[in-house]
């Protein structure tokens, strides 16, 4: 049994007068006590809106959570630290987490390799409908703790009905993966058919957005009568025409007009609209003395509870309902809103061919309408919303204008301090995907760019470097500014005055340290080997480590900065001759790559030194090979050692660092090709993990519907196996007319136009013999054996 539920819904907030944005550190505990535990419905109602929600019979759900702060923003990283994680320690991390799209994480490891990856389709949250109200939390994580760990059971009240939904916590998607598989369609369990789905199938991570395409609004007139009051002059009408409509204190927001058509009561007559159903002939007289009423009949007498469950069971036969929520009292325009959240969109859309427009006898003939609405939910920090807010309204505006149309509502709480709730609308799912897609890039932020690249300088990652950006944010009412430091760029938010005069002191800033005269310090021939060690490190870390540079060709020490940064480097270099006067200097090292003395010379944790440019091209080049991890070259190729990510980072630019990364990305996805699929939308880049459950999955770009077994858009009301069989028919009668084979590595299928039996496969990089389908290691070792076995390698050889 479906449950039904009451909760106000407040029109767009106009804005209002905003404290100035506080620094991060206060942004931080906002984002965190922002997604403290819940709070009933009600409750959550009275702080956040101000708005007196009565009492009813209906069945108050706990809504579901929306995550509140999407990526991109990352607002969380400021200063490096993502929240909930321990500050960075003083050794070099191992492992860098990046979001290489919007809804994938990767943690890349030494040598670039990928360590881990969540893509933007797993969630630890399984939905359980269906299970007996008796049912004890205790119980449910027993059972549930077979499958995986439990880290929450949340219940929902029973409020008079046999049957609860239930919301599990897994502690990996894997985990909530496998309890779906075995939980639903399950009877064996509790003797009736449980319902079980991944969370998923609505929840998504871009932007953190809480999709929802199976949402039908229902609008139907609400219980009420009409009433006619006569008036001696057109003053007295209008004084009771304004009371009526300042009147808030019944279920319908009354409405008056001068009325000139049938009754007529002689003098001014007013039309008085939303009276209760038993409202007597004496109720108009509160608006003022008149001459003389009259009453119609109500249009219907029946409760809104009674109707809402008439209402629910028509629904019920169009498809299989999660929540029908309607929208508390006073109701505008003297109707009653309500949404109904289908479990499909099938349903969603074949209740609104089926309800909308009709005038049951159960509404008193009245009118009901129901649209499909598409929607995706954002919860947002009130300071991050002031930034954008702009932006976003002429988003609003441009897409309402089109002839699809697309519109966005937002709730701001009264008390500045709750989210504010965001939600992109539309009727259509191209619509609502290009919505997202504005939406996404404000989310995101303007880059802080010059010549068309981003800018960006080590100073940046330093404590003086996030005063600075502290400052420049503070002289800004509504400006937020975000400094990535593993992505290595800095985004603006805000209005486009704040953001244009924010750029310009950053950039003014950059072009000052690239600026700043570098001081020269000569260099003992005997120092150097020794000053490059220790004493270098220690330099740094009190200079910062772009402001110190050894130029070994020239055995130049060159430090930028101040006189106090000249006097520093003058002790140290002191300090360095006298302990190591009479240290005997080491041999110098010889780049791997080009074989001389390293220039500008970087040293890997294996002790092999490189010359930057050497390393930087090298490490350049895998976007090319796609070949991870990245080794060091040390020892004629023999050393083996991973380069660390760390590393990489720092001689990198933020753009080759993000080429770099997407390639060792691509490359682990193409040889992992049985577990990842692409979306099947052409040009969407996001990827899914691969299910045995038929489960039903959204995209986090483009949102389209995705059937997790078949790899295919959703198929509602045809069985997998049923358009598998179909499908590969299709693709037999195609592939007997041509040269296709499915690679023995990833199962791709392959087709050989032209050339000689060595193929490689792009997604897994298998070296195979066409002829046989044997795989090797080594492109030369599938020559051989086409030679020695095969006689040849497919094509005529030439030999001079």
């Amino acid at each position: 049994m479906s449950s039904i539920s009451s909760e106000p819904l407040q029109p767009p907030t106009p804005r209002h007068t905003h404290k100035p944005a506080p620094l991060m550190g206060d942004m931080a505990r906002k984002i965190r006590e922002a997604s403290a535990v819940p709070i009933s419905p009600l409750e959550e109602l009275r702080r956040a809106f101000n708005v007196e929600a009565k009492e009813s019979d209906f069945t108050v759900q706990p809504k579901s959570p929306i995550p509140l702060f999407p990526p991109g923003l990352g607002v969380e990283q400021r200063h490096g630290v993502v929240l909930g994680a321990q500050e960075p320690g003083p050794h070099v991390p191992e492992t860098v987490a990046i979001n290489v799209l919007d809804a994938v994480t990767v943690t890349f490891g030494p040598g670039l390799q990928v360590n881990s990856l969540k893509t933007g389709f797993e969630s630890t949250l399984v939905i359980l409908m269906h299970i007996p109200a008796k049912t004890k939390t205790e119980t449910m994580s027993h059972l549930l703790s077979k499958y995986g760990e439990v880290q929450h059971v949340e219940m929902s009240d029973a409020n008079g009905n046999d049957v609860v939904t239930v919301k599990a916590t897994f502690a990996t998607n894997a985990e909530a993966v496998r309890a779906c598989a075995a939980l639903n369609n399950n009877k064996a369990i509790f003797g009736t058919r449980i319902s079980a789905k991944h969370a998923s199938f609505k929840s998504t991570a871009l932007g953190k957005g809480f999709v929802q395409d199976g949402t039908v609004r229902i609008e139907f007139p609400a219980p009420q009568k009409a009433a006619y009051a006569s008036y001696e002059t057109m003053e007295q009408a209008e004084v009771a025409i304004q009371k009526a409509r300042s009147t808030y204190e019944y279920d319908c927001m009354l409405d008056a007009v001068v009325w000139n058509g049938v009754p007529s009561l002689g003098g001014i007559t007013v039309k008085f609209k939303g009276l209760p159903p038993d409202a007597k002939l004496d109720f108009v007289s509160q608006f003022g003395e008149n001459k003389g009423t009259m009453l119609e009949r109500p249009n219907y007498t029946a409760s809104i509870e009674s109707t809402g469950r008439l209402l629910l069971r028509n629904l019920e036969n169009f498809g299989e309902i999660e929540k029908v929520t309607f929208l508390a009292p006073p109701y505008e325009r003297q109707q009653v809103v309500a949404w109904a959240r289908f479990k499909s969109p099938a349903g969603a859309a074949k209740a609104c061919s089926g309800l909308s427009g009709r005038t049951p006898q159960w509404l008193g003939r009245g009118l009901l309408v129901l649209k499909h609405v598409l929607n995706v939910q954002y919860a947002l920090p009130i300071d991050v919303w002031n930034s954008i807010r702009d932006d976003v309204i002429n988003i609003h505006e441009s897409f309402r204008k089109d002839p699809a149309p697309g519109w966005v509502q937002w709730r701001v709480p009264t008390n500045g301090k709750s989210a504010v709730q965001v939600k992109l609308c539309a009727s259509q799912l191209p619509v609502l995907s290009k919505l997202k897609i504005a939406f996404d890039a404000v989310l995101r932020g303007e880059r802080v760019t010059e010549d068309g690249h981003w800018v960006w300088d080590p100073f940046f990652s330093r404590k003086a470097g996030a005063t600075f950006i502290d400052i420049v944010q503070s002289n800004y009412r509504n400006l937020l500014i975000n400094v990535d430091k593993n992505k290595r760029y800095i985004s603006l938010f805000g209005p486009r005055r704040e953001r244009a005069l924010a750029r310009e002191r950053i950039l003014g800033k950059i072009r000052n340290l690239h600026d700043q005269v570098f001081h020269t310090f000569p260099l003992d021939s005997g120092l150097i080997g020794l000053f490059v060690n220790a004493d270098l490190m220690k330099l740094q870390e009190e200079l910062g480590h772009e402001n110190v540079v050894i130029d070994l060709a020239e055995q130049l020490l060159k430090v930028r900065g101040n006189q106090d940064a000249v006097k520093v480097t003058r002790l140290i270099l002191q300090d360095a001759k006298r302990r190591h006067v009479t240290q005997r200097r080491p041999t110098r090292s010889s780049c791997p790559v080009c074989f001389d003395e390293a220039s500008l010379p970087v040293t890997l944790s294996c002790g092999h030194t490189w010359c930057k440019t050497c390393l930087t091209d090298y490490i350049l080049a895998s976007v090319d090979t796609h070949t991870f991890p990245l080794k060091c070259l040390g020892d004629e190729g023999r050393c083996g050692v991973p380069i660390p990510v760390v590393v990489a980072r720092d001689l990198l630019s933020s753009e080759q660092f993000a080429s770099v990364t997407r390639a060792s990305y691509l490359s682990y996805i193409h040889s992992h090709a049985s577990e990842f699929f692409y979306c099947p939308t052409p040009d969407c880049p996001q990827v899914y993990r691969s299910t045995t459950t038929g489960s039903i999955l959204q995209c986090p770009s483009c949102l389209v519907r995705i059937c997790a077994r078949c790899h295919v858009e959703s198929h509602d009301g045809t069985a997998c196996v049923d358009r598998e069989r179909e499908d590969r028919r299709l693709f037999e009668q195609w592939s007997r007319t041509r040269d296709v084979k499915q690679c023995p590595g990833c199962k791709t299928a392959i087709e050989r136009i032209a050339g000689c039996n060595h193929i490689t496969c792009v997604h897994c990089k298998t070296h195979i013999c066409w002829q046989c389908l044997q795989t090797f290691k080594e492109s030369g070792e599938v020559y051989e054996h086409m030679r020695s076995v095969h006689g040849g390698i497919g094509v005529e050889e030439f030999w001079f």
